[in-house]
This record gives C-alpha cells, sequence and structure tokens, in this order.
C-alpha cells in the first residue's frame, strides 16, 4: 500500500462522501468527515455574520458598542449564536440599529399601513446605498438583500421590489420572478443600481451539461479550485446507482451538474465559465 498526502492539505475534500468514487466506506469515517465540514460551515457563518454586524456598527457610528450585551437584547445566548443567526441571514441589519437606537433617534410614528411604507419609498430625485452594495434611488438606509431566484450581479441590469418584511429584494431585470412581479404589483417596484462593490463578493449558479464518467465532479471542481474561483455549493442530477453510471459513461449519456460560484462581477464569471468548458467531456457551461 502506498499512501500519497498532500503537502498542503488542509482538511477531507467533499468528493470523499461521493460513494460513486468509494473513497470513505464505513459510516463512522463519513459521520466524521461530515462533522469537519458542519465544523467549519459554521465556523465561516459565525465569521461572515461577525463582519456584517461591524460594517453595520460601523455605518451607524456605533463601534465602540458591547456585542454581548447587544446580542443578549436580542434574545442569544452568546456572541457567537448572535453572530451566526446574522451569518444565516436569520436576524437582519434593521433589528440590530433599531436594538441600538437611542429613545431620540427611533422613529416617532410608524407607517401606518403597507401602502405609506410603499409611497416613502418613491424616487426624490437622490440615491442612497443601501445595506447589499446597491444604490437605490430615493431610500435612506433601507435593507437590501440580492434575490435567490436571479442572484444578479454586477453589472448585471437591476430592479428592486419592496417586500412587506424584509426590505427591497434587487432582482436582474430579465428576471421571470421579478417580471411576474412587476406586472401584479408595478406599485412596489422601485429604481435601482449597482455601487460600489469593488470589493464585494456574489453568488452566481451555473449549470453544466458534460459527458457522464467518473471523476466528472472531481475534474471540474479542482479546476476552479486551481483558478481560485470560491465553491458554494456543487449538485449532481443523478439518482442512479453506481452500475446505472457505469452503464450510462460506456454509452456516453449526459451529466447535468449545477453549481453556485462566488464572484465578482460578470466578467469573473465568464472566465469561471471558460475554465469549466475546458474541462474534458463539458458539453456547455452557462449562467442558470
Amino acid at each position: 500500500v502506498e499512501i500519497v498526502a498532500a503537502k498542503q492539505q488542509v482538511g477531507p475534500s467533499r468528493d470523499w462522501l461521493n460513494p460513486h468514487l468509494a473513497y470513505v466506506v464505513s459510516n463512522r469515517a463519513k459521520t466524521k468527515i461530515r462533522a469537519w465540514f458542519n465544523a467549519v460551515e459554521l465556523s465561516e457563518t459565525i465569521a461572515s455574520g461577525r463582519a456584517q454586524v461591524q460594517r453595520e456598527l460601523q455605518r451607524l457610528g456605533k463601534t465602540a458598542a458591547n456585542l454581548d450585551a447587544l446580542a443578549a437584547t436580542l434574545g442569544f445566548a452568546d456572541g457567537e449564536a448572535f453572530f451566526g443567526a446574522v451569518g444565516k441571514g436569520e436576524l437582519g441589519m434593521k433589528a440590530i440599529g433599531d436594538a441600538l437606537a437611542t429613545p431620540d433617534e427611533k422613529p416617532a410614528t410608524a407607517p401606518d399601513d403597507e401602502a405609506s411604507f410603499i409611497a416613502k419609498q418613491k424616487p426624490k430625485n437622490q440615491a442612497q446605498k443601501g445595506s447589499s452594495g446597491v444604490l437605490i434611488v430615493g431610500v435612506d438606509r433601507l435593507l437590501t438583500q440580492l434575490a435567490r431566484c436571479c442572484k444578479p450581479a454586477p453589472p448585471d441590469a437591476i430592479a428592486g421590489f419592496v417586500t412587506r418584511t424584509r426590505g427591497v429584494s434587487i432582482h436582474r431585470q430579465d428576471c421571470r420572478d421579478f417580471r411576474r412581479l412587476q406586472a401584479e404589483k408595478p406599485e412596489r417596484v422601485i429604481e435601482s443600481e449597482w455601487g460600489n462593490t469593488s470589493e464585494a463578493l456574489f453568488p452566481v449558479d451555473v449549470n453544466i451539461t458534460a459527458q457522464d464518467r467518473q471523476g466528472l465532479l472531481r475534474d471540474i471542481t479542482e479546476v476552479l479550485v486551481r483558478e481560485k474561483i470560491h465553491v458554494l455549493a456543487a449538485q449532481t442530477q443523478s439518482g442512479r446507482s453506481a452500475t446505472a453510471r457505469r452503464a450510462a459513461s460506456a454509452s456516453g449519456g449526459e451529466a447535468h451538474l449545477s453549481f453556485t460560484l462566488e464572484v465578482g462581477d460578470v466578467r469573473a464569471l465568464a472566465k469561471a465559465l471558460s475554465v469549466m468548458r475546458e474541462v474534458p467531456g463539458v458539453f456547455a457551461a452557462r449562467r442558470a
């Protein structure tokens, strides 16, 4: 038996859990590997939440705030639970701002109804930056979030849609869901454009069609890692057994894979698609 160890390997690979590759057999080993990835994801979520909170405190001019006291005020047992909720998107920046606001900073009255709230979001010939790096015309410090259905990234043409409880949802203008919402409730649509996103990263979905063969997912992932393109998620549309997969591979069957990549803009996405098309057996790679 020869053991080849990577010089800079910092942990297990997700490919080890792929039953078709047969790297790991015992349930105990699989459990240990899943636990490692869960711990890494939790750590990354907490770090992301901490960074978001610190940016919000800096924006509000309250960098001296006691984070443990803030977590307790918002109902969390400790700071890690607080940062984890922010990182997962379960707690918005508005709740943090409200918890830190002094009595004289809080609005005297709330909007009477949904119509008055929407009316206050109409353009006023000025632009303010929302929490997602998007400029919303006529809105001051309004919570914004990128729509999951179309995952916009600069320099996509974008537009905002005022939701009931989550601020403004930012869509690509060619998004089918946005067009439906625009047709149903045009009064909720709000003009939006990209702000300064030079240091921001955006999740983008891509679909790949390729010849179904052993090691395809591994080869694509290795190319992305080599190009330093962060992969947030990967999924293969195949629920077949190993025997069925070998038969499909022998007959030249197709495999369909979906990736969620983290890119700075559409130009970086174009580079990612280009390197994926170079993988042997890949027929097409396109944005979802």
